[in-house]
């Protein structure tokens, strides 16, 4: 293991690299960059054809391409026939790399008007939209408007390649761009294009609340700056608030709420119940491979509540206890399934005392059925938890719990019942739909994620979606390490922590461990903490989600061990060193709150320790803190807070540069954004030579503990290193034993493990291993791949939309 660790060792970036080059993240700037220092061309003439013709802007900028196409081909692949679409995706983006040209020119024209001028130039803009469509001069003006603003309000400074980003959204594609590229930025360009269209509802659909709700506090100043309204739907919200939220121009929410507030809608009874005022006309999706295709097998569904019989789960649950596998039934967990051999029904009959358990009547067998199945498919720790005395389901793909779904035709109960809950109401399907549907309904639809072009097929046959890769602003230096290969799950896990201690002895550089659910990562980290090392973690769990914000702020400090469930739709880049911006927003939030709320209300807000932050505030900028905070307690911003949403507003709007409103409470907001600014100044200085450190170490080190059913969850968890030309390396470590491979692998797995007559803790670096495991990966993509296609074909063929996988979730009100 030691000469395995010593691989992973990065040297710092290489001194080619432009030094002047400042990191920027689509969220909040940390080294604001000169104005006008984007990215140029340079990451679009490396995925260009060599000696390809690029519009270039003055000599001074084209040094600089050319500088950065020479250290973009550092690692250069290897030669390889492109096919037709990459062919097209090249031709696609050398065209669109001349209209951000002819964006740049704009530069200086907007930079001379002031904001009232850039807003009579939205309505300007606006007029011309609806009575000529969207003319190309019209497109580069808005998205010149747009790039200022957002520099005024945020000062952040569009990279080329991200308006790159924005056209190819525009123009009805899923654009891929790697983690930490600024993608929330980027869909506000095609977000502000669709509002001045005013042709019906415009949307930002997000994984989850968290992200709705930082994108509309966040960069939504961006669009208020310039007269367009905002809102924000989240899964706590009452009908009058959702009503108020889908009036606006721009609504942002999850892809639940809207599918769910689409059925609730679909059977209203009267008018004053419908919350979705406005017809579905533009929808961009975020993290569209989690959405669109990830939970795109699991239909939403609208229930009824019906009386419940807890005797006939209770006594299902005694005959499955009672029932032996591969006696009475048989399990197949591939497609999630049990079946009764003829000997277990005879057997459940004697147990229950029926003649037949195929009765209309009672219909004994699907509560039999049903708690086969939550005793051997459905475990706690991995599917589902348990939270407040109720079983919470965690959505497998973001390591989160998925709010207010339950499983239907009686699984929730039978699962209830096994943990000895008090089983709930049972439900009856009133309304359901597909994600397919739900989508395909969209006059107009785009989308973005750092993980796609693998399944670039599927979104363009189910959705209409055509991908395209976005070149990164920065050359990528992250190194990807073979897998290492272990025969059993225990002899995987103390590889891994034999591996975080000597990376701890050697230089402690910050690592990620990324695990594929709750049971895993808290094993992991029972593990660590027997072996002396402290670890964070970050899962399902709701005092683990309570912290996250501080968990990710500070995962990429010299040192620091993280564990999480999959990192997809987090939100919040790993800064290496430390995110002080994100630290200076969680301690104002502390401090408003203890203010502003009340005792309940407060207690949603988590407040970090002291030992959080990289060092201590001096006792003058503490008391200017202070001051400040209940200067803004005693004007009507800080009386209209009730609740910890709009604590989380109020330090948003006090984290950008937008102008402050007349009134009462400008020059109280003015006092606490400049206190804030000078903690952010002050834990941005504590963490310099840190950052330092950490790169000089070789950057952020991801670990993964097994492959996923996907390949582009595999890349998400490895695109959590080398961000913005960060350096970092990744290394998968699985056991042939992992769910993945034992479930789907099969007779092929064991065969591999009688081949390799190896001691437990040898790893195997065959490659007759690598590519029978990279074989079985793809298999599982398939499979899930004809699932969500069979799904789709049913749907399509049928006025109502039926689900006919087992994973179906419902709402219940």
């Amino acid at each position: 293991m030691a000469l395995l660790n010593e691989a992973f060792t990065v040297g710092a970036v290489p001194e080619t690299l432009p030094a002047r080059l400042a990191t920027q993240s689509g969220r909040r700037v940390h080294e604001v960059p000169e104005r006008g220092a984007s990215s140029s061309l340079a990451a679009v003439a490396s995925v260009l054809a060599a000696g390809a013709a690029v519009k270039r802007r003055p000599e001074a900028r084209a040094a600089t391409v050319r500088m950065r196409a020479e250290t973009a081909v550092v690692e250069k692949p290897k030669e390889e026939v492109k096919g037709d679409m990459e062919k097209e995706n090249e031709a696609l983006i050398e065209s669109l790399a001349e209209q951000v040209e002819a964006i740049n020119e704009l530069e200086e024209e907007f930079e001379k008007m002031d904001n009232d001028g850039l807003r009579a130039k939205v309505v300007e803009l606006k007029q011309r939209i609806q009575a000529k469509g969207f003319e190309t001069q019209t497109v580069n003006e808005a998205f010149a408007v747009l790039r200022e603003a957002v520099w005024r309000v945020l000062e952040l400074w569009y990279f080329d390649v991200q308006l790159l980003g924005g056209l190819v959204l525009h123009g009805e594609r899923l654009a891929e761009m790697k983690t930490g590229e600024g993608k929330t930025i980027v869909a506000l360009l095609p977000t502000f294009l669709a509002a001045l269209e005013d042709k019906g509802g415009v949307f930002v659909v997000t994984p989850n609340d968290y992200l709705a709700r930082r994108d509309a506090e966040n960069v939504g100043q961006v669009l208020r700056f310039l007269g367009v309204s905002v809102g924000l739907v989240q899964s706590t919200m009452e009908v009058k608030d959702r009503q108020k939220a889908y009036k606006c121009d721009v609504v942002y929410l999850t892809n639940a709420e809207l599918g769910f507030d689409y059925l609730r809608d679909n059977l209203a009874v009267y008018p004053h119940q419908v919350v979705q005022s406005k017809p579905f006309h533009f929808c961009l999706v975020d993290e569209a491979d989690s959405i669109l295709i990830d939970e795109a097998r699991t239909p939403l569904i609208i229930s009824e509540s019906v009386p419940a019989v807890p005797r006939q789960f209770q006594a299902g649950k005694e005959v499955a206890t009672a029932l032996q596998k591969d006696l009475h039934y048989t399990v197949d967990e591939k497609n999630m399934n049990a079946v009764l051999t003829d000997l277990g029904e005879k057997v459940a009959q004697d147990l229950l005392g029926v003649d037949n358990l195929w009765e209309p009547e009672e219909a004994w067998i699907l509560y039999v059925l049903n708690a086969v199945k939550a005793k051997e498919l459905f475990q706690l720790g991995e599917e589902y938890i348990i939270r407040d005395g109720q079983v919470a389901i965690v959505d497998t793909f973001t390591g989160r719990v998925l709010e207010g779904r339950r499983w239907s035709d009686g699984m929730h109960q039978a699962i209830e019942t096994k943990e000895n809950i008090d089983v709930s109401v049972r439900s009856q399907v009133s309304a359901q739909i597909t994600y397919q549907s739900l989508f395909r309904l969209f006059p107009r639809l785009c989308a973005m994620t750092g993980t796609a072009l693998t399944e670039s097929a599927e979104f363009e046959e189910i959705y209409g979606l055509r991908c395209t890769g976005i070149p990164t602003a920065r050359p990528m230096v992250r190194r990807d390490y073979p897998d290492v290969v272990y025969k059993t799950e225990e002899a995987k896990v103390n590889a891994i922590v034999e591996e975080i201690i000597l990376n701890n002895q050697r230089n402690g550089r910050p690592v990620l461990i990324g695990t594929a659910n709750v049971k895993m990562s808290e094993a992991i980290v029972t593990r660590l903490r027997e072996a002396g090392v402290e670890p964070q973690l970050l899962n399902a769990r709701p005092e683990s989600i309570a912290r996250e914000n501080e968990t990710i702020s500070q995962a990429g400090r010299l040192g620091m061990v993280t564990v999480s469930t999959n990192m997809a739709g987090r939100g919040t880049d790993i800064i290496l060193g430390g995110n002080h911006s994100q630290m200076a927003a969680l301690n104002l939030r502390s401090r408003l709150a203890e203010v502003l709320l009340d005792i309940q209300e407060s207690s949603k807000v988590f407040n970090p320790s002291e030992e959080f932050y990289p060092t201590d505030i001096p006792d003058d900028l503490d008391s200017r803190l202070e001051k400040a905070v209940q200067a803004v307690a005693e004007k009507p911003v800080g009386k209209d807070v009730e609740t910890f949403l709009d604590v989380e507003e109020l330090v948003a709007t006090v984290g950008g540069e937008a102008p402050f409103e007349e009134g009462e409470s400008k020059e109280a907001l003015m006092g606490l954004r400049k206190a804030y600014a000078d903690l952010k100044a002050l834990f941005k200085d504590a963490l310099a030579e840190e950052k330092d450190q950490v790169i000089k170490a070789g950057g952020l080190y991801v670990l993964g503990t097994t492959r996923h059913e996907s390949r582009r969850i595999d890349n998400q968890l490895r695109g959590r290193a080398g961000r913005q030309g960060d350096p970092g390396t990744t290394r998968f470590f699985i056991s042939l034993q992992d769910d993945v491979f034992r479930v789907f692998g099969g007779d092929k797995i064991e065969s591999l493990m009688d081949r390799f007559r190896l001691g437990d803790q040898i790893p195997l670096q065959s490659p007759i291993v690598n590519d029978t495991l990279d074989r079985v990966q793809k298999a599982v993509e398939e499979f899930f791949k004809k699932t969500r296609t069979t799904l789709f074909e049913f749907d399509k063929d049928n006025a109502n939309p039926i689900s006919i996988v087992h994973e179906k979730y419902e709402y219940t009100f």
